[in-house]
């Protein structure tokens, strides 16, 4: 049997993976396993010892694992998809694949049937909202309402693996917050005064900077390093008081009826302020 893991989201499929693995584990005393890495230089002749693995009969148990990451940089594709398709309706041994993209070509045949196939896409801003609420109650951490809308909007701003970053933040919260209910300011003092500080720097100048050039010189200079159009938003929003508080409320709102993109309220927030 195959089981194919893959997408983007290398926390939810590790996690996969583990709960496979450890299946197994529970279900024999003397696991039988093998792991070969692909992206690792030392693997250049991973396919043979997977070979060599899955023919050689096991003495101690029933069936045997074999783990396979990053398929895509086996050597010799050819020879890894002929060794995989005699093990698709095997009983004997069990192949998972972890993958961070889609087989293409050699090995497509491991999205269809009979081998067993899970996609782990990067989430969406509801499922990142739904995971950010369980992994915040396993790690007893407290939102307030507003907080927790925020805290998810920042992490989906990020391009690439928002679980780990959320897990990754949601730890700092647990250790820092000391039990207490995020606030939105505790968002800020906690999980960016430090690593994030250009950022808020650069948020603090365009808030309160009394030069238009410099206001716009900041936007630019935060865009051009690719930093998330939201996460510079919600930067202002943790700073703002008073009248450009209310101000960026109302840009959000439209953002999020889709009247305007992040980019377009940064520039016209930016313009109109100065």
């Amino acid at each position: 049997m195959i089981y194919l893991l893959y997408g983007p989201d290398s926390l939810r499929r590790g996690r996969k993976l583990k709960e496979l693995i450890d299946a197994y584990r529970k279900k024999y005393d003397s696991p039988d396993i093998l792991e070969i890495d692909f992206s690792v230089e030392e693997e250049s002749e991973g396919v043979l010892r997977a070979r060599d693995f899955l023919n050689q009969p096991s003495l101690f148990v029933a069936a045997k694992v074999l783990v396979l990451k990053n398929s895509e940089g086996a050597p010799d594709e050819k020879e890894l998809a002929r060794i995989l398709k005699t093990e698709l309706k095997t009983e004997k041994s069990f192949v998972f694949v972890s993958d961070a993209v889609a087989p293409k070509k050699t090995l497509a045949f491991l999205l269809s049937k009979p081998a067993a196939a899970q996609e782990f896409p990067e989430p969406s801003l509801r499922d990142l909202r739904t995971f950010i609420q369980k992994e915040a109650k396993a790690l007893g951490v407290l939102f307030e309402p507003e907080a927790v809308e925020i805290f998810t909007e920042i992490i989906f701003g990020r391009a690439e693996g928002r679980s780990w970053h959320a897990l990754r933040e949601l730890e700092k919260l647990a250790v820092f917050s000391g039990g207490r209910p995020v606030s939105k300011q505790a968002l800020y003092e906690i999980l960016y005064v430090v690593e994030e500080k250009q950022v808020f720097r650069s948020a603090r100048n365009i808030l309160f900077g009394q030069s238009l050039a410099r206001s716009l010189s900041e936007l630019e200079s935060l865009l051009a390093a690719k930093e998330p159009p939201s996460y510079i938003f919600n930067s202002l929003g943790f700073q703002a008081r008073g009248e450009m508080a209310v101000r960026l409320a109302d840009y959000d709102a439209a953002v999020k009826s889709g009247k305007l993109e992040y980019e377009e309220a940064l520039l016209d927030f930016v313009i109109r302020k100065s």
